[in-house]
């Protein structure tokens, strides 16, 4: 886990964002959501500049798309 995401993280747990649990590394369907809440179906996804690297940017549309075939938000933030 990067820098950003443990910072993430430390928003996201213990159910601090409104009361909402939230799991990271969430297995959905054949896809591992980095941050997901399954009572609001959201997913966050951060964004990360080494990932842009080594995951094409088709890749990750087809990932977010299929996630929300299935129902879910998908929000991507961008992380630097």
């Amino acid at each position: 886990m990067t820098h950003a995401e443990r910072l993430l993280w430390q928003v996201l747990r213990d159910k601090q964002l409104n009361g909402h649990r939230f799991r990271r590394q969430h297995p959905i369907g054949q896809y591992i959501a980095d941050f997901a809440c399954i009572e609001l179906k959201l997913v966050i996804e951060p964004m990360v500049d080494n990932i842009r690297i080594r995951l094409p940017m088709t890749n990750i549309v087809r990932h977010q798309l299929r996630l929300k075939v299935g129902g879910y938000c998908v929000f991507g933030t961008t992380m630097f």
